[in-house]
């Protein structure tokens, strides 16, 4: 199933995106983009899964083609997002703080890691927030995800899904639901 996607501001290569997009079936919409397929609140666009962003990015500290502050922006879109710009300048780049886990979350994790450990035979299928740093600057993003589980890795305290994704450092700054 096809994903929604949000175009937030551009010019006319945004809004052909939009129509292209439509047209080959995927569900879109638009926010400040004139001319731009279903046209959204702000509100709505924001929670779509996919976010496509403006290239250039901003102007004077505003979303390109909009009156929206880049900090607004930022504080609108969620971590499990999949967001697309052009031309974003390294400051405009949003990361979040490391957070270590407290004690009792720690104990919880653990138990909850030994749990899954006496189903694997089940197949069992869990979501786990993760914080992945950011390679080039201070911070990073917390991200999640949900699959069944392969493996456990003690040593490493990581999960393997079946899917491939290996999610690492459990036990320093994850949190996990089952």
């Amino acid at each position: 199933m096809a994903k929604k996607t949000g175009i937030l501001g551009g010019d006319a290569r945004m809004r052909l995106l939009s129509q292209m997009l439509a047209q080959d079936g995927y569900e879109v919409c638009t926010w400040e983009l004139p001319g731009g397929v279903n046209p959204t609140a702000l509100c709505d666009a924001v929670k779509a899964e996919v976010i496509v962003l403006p290239a250039p990015l901003s102007k004077d500290g505003m979303l390109n083609g909009t009156e929206l502050p880049l900090g607004e922006l930022w504080r609108l879109l969620r971590p499990q997002q999949q967001i697309y710009a052009g031309a974003v300048r390294e400051e405009e780049r949003r990361t979040e703080e490391f957070v270590f886990l407290e004690e009792d979350e720690k104990a919880v994790l653990d138990a909850a890691l030994r749990d899954i450990r006496s189903r694997l035979r089940e197949r069992p299928e869990v979501t786990v927030t993760y914080f992945e740093k950011d390679m080039f600057k201070s911070g990073g993003t917390y991200l999640r995800k949900t699959g069944v589980v392969r493996n456990l890795d003690d040593v490493e305290k990581a999960i393997l899904f079946e899917d491939g994704t290996l999610v690492v450092a459990l036990g320093t700054y994850s949190k996990l639901f089952e």
